[in-house]
C-alpha cells in the first residue's frame, strides 16, 4: 500500500508546483492517474484512501470546469466510501472517532450544493434521503431525522408519497431519541401532505366500476393514490399513541374522532387494515391510561398488537411501561 500512497503524493505535489506560472497543470492526466490509484486502493479494500483519491479527482474536475456533474459524482463516491469504511468499523466493533462520518456528510453536502446550482432537486432529495438512511444505520437518529426532513421538503412538490415516506423515517428517529414533540410535528406534516394530495372521492358509478374490476391489475397511479389514505390513517394512529404516552388525552381524543372519520371516508376498505374493533381498543387504551387503570393495559396491548406496525407497537410498549412506573 505504501507505493500507492507515494504515487498519490507524487501526483499531488506535481499539481502544486508552479514552475511555469503561465502554464496550467495537466488536470486531465491527473484524473486518469488518480483513478488508477483509486481502483488499486479499492481492490485492496482500503476505502478511506480510495475516498481521498475521489476527492482529489473532484478538485481536478473543479479546476477543469467542464463537467460539474462529474465533480458532484466524485464527492458522492468519496462520501459513500467513507460511509462504507465507518460501517465496517462499527460492524467489527472497532472504536473510531467518527471522523469519517463528518467527512462523508461534507462530501454529500458539497455534491448537493452543486446540484442545487443546477436546480436538480430530485437528485438533491435522493442524496439527502440516502445520507439519512446511512446515518440511521449508524444509529445516529437525531442527524438522520434532520436529513430525512430535508429530503421530504425537496420531494414534497414532485412526489408527495416520497415526502411522506421520508417523514415516516424521520418520525422513527425522533421516537428513538424520545423526542416525542418532534415526532408529533413530523406526523402533523405527514397528515397535511396526505390530506392535500388525497384524490377526490370517486362517484358511485366509478366506485361500482372499480368493484367490478377488483381482480384486474392495478396501475401504479392507483397504487400511489391509495397510499395517501393509508398514510393518513397510519399517522393518526401513531399520533394517538404518542399523545397518550405524553398524557395529552385531549389531543388523543381529538385525533381518535378524526381517525374514525378517515376510516369511514374510505369506501373500498383498502386504505388500512384497521378495524372497528381496533378503533374501539384504541379508545379503551385512551380511557385506561387517562384513569391510570394499569390492570387492563396488557390485555389491550395483546389485542392491538397485530393491528399496529413496529413503531406503533414500540410506542405501545412505552405506554405500558410508563403507566407501570406511575403506580
Amino acid at each position: 500500500m505504501s507505493h500507492l500512497i507515494d504515487s498519490y503524493k507524487l501526483i499531488s505535489n506535481k499539481l502544486k508546483k508552479k514552475k511555469f506560472p503561465l502554464r496550467k497543470p495537466n488536470y486531465g492526466e491527473a484524473v486518469e492517474q488518480y483513478t488508477q490509484i483509486m481502483n488499486s486502493f479499492k481492490r485492496e479494500g482500503n476505502n478511506m484512501y480510495a475516498a481521498f483519491c475521489c476527492l482529489a479527482i473532484a478538485r481536478c474536475e473543479q479546476a477543469i470546469k467542464n463537467s460539474s456533474s462529474a465533480e458532484a459524482s466524485c464527492y458522492i463516491d468519496s462520501g459513500y466510501l467513507l460511509w462504507v469504511d465507518e460501517t465496517i468499523s462499527q460492524d467489527n466493533n472497532i472504536i473510531t472517532f467518527e471522523e469519517n462520518v463528518t467527512e462523508a456528510i461534507n462530501c454529500y453536502l458539497m455534491a448537493i450544493k452543486i446540484y442545487q446550482n443546477y436546480k436538480r432537486f430530485t437528485i438533491m432529495g435522493t442524496l439527502y434521503y440516502e445520507m439519512a438512511m446511512i446515518l440511521k444505520k449508524l444509529n445516529k437518529f437525531e442527524e438522520s431525522s434532520e436529513y430525512f426532513q430535508k429530503a421530504s421538503e425537496i420531494m414534497r412538490t414532485e412526489s408527495p408519497i416520497a415526502a411522506i415516506n421520508a417523514l415516516r423515517e424521520a418520525t422513527g428517529g425522533k421516537i428513538q431519541e424520545c423526542d416525542y414533540k418532534g415526532a408529533c410535528d413530523f406526523l402533523d406534516m405527514m397528515i397535511t401532505i396526505a390530506t392535500e394530495s388525497m384524490p377526490d372521492k370517486p362517484s358511485s358509478s366509478s366506485s361500482s366500476s372499480s368493484n367490478l374490476n377488483t381482480m384486474a391489475p392495478i396501475s401504479s397511479l392507483n397504487i400511489s393514490l391509495s397510499l395517501y389514505p393509508y398514510a393518513l390513517i397510519e399517522s393518526r394512529v401513531t399520533l394517538i399513541l404518542l399523545y397518550i404516552l405524553q398524557d395529552n388525552f385531549l389531543k388523543s381524543q381529538s385525533h381518535l374522532g378524526k381517525l374514525v372519520n378517515d376510516i369511514n371516508d374510505q369506501h373500498d376498505g383498502q386504505a388500512s387494515d384497521l378495524t372497528e374493533e381496533s378503533v374501539a381498543l384504541l379508545n379503551n387504551l385512551l380511557m385506561a391510561c387517562e384513569r391510570k387503570e394499569v390492570g387492563g393495559l396488557q390485555a389491550i396491548q395483546r389485542e392491538l398488537w397485530s393491528s399496529l406496525n413496529d413503531v406503533q407497537n414500540d410506542i405501545l410498549q412505552r405506554i405500558a411501561c410508563s403507566n407501570k412506573i406511575l403506580l
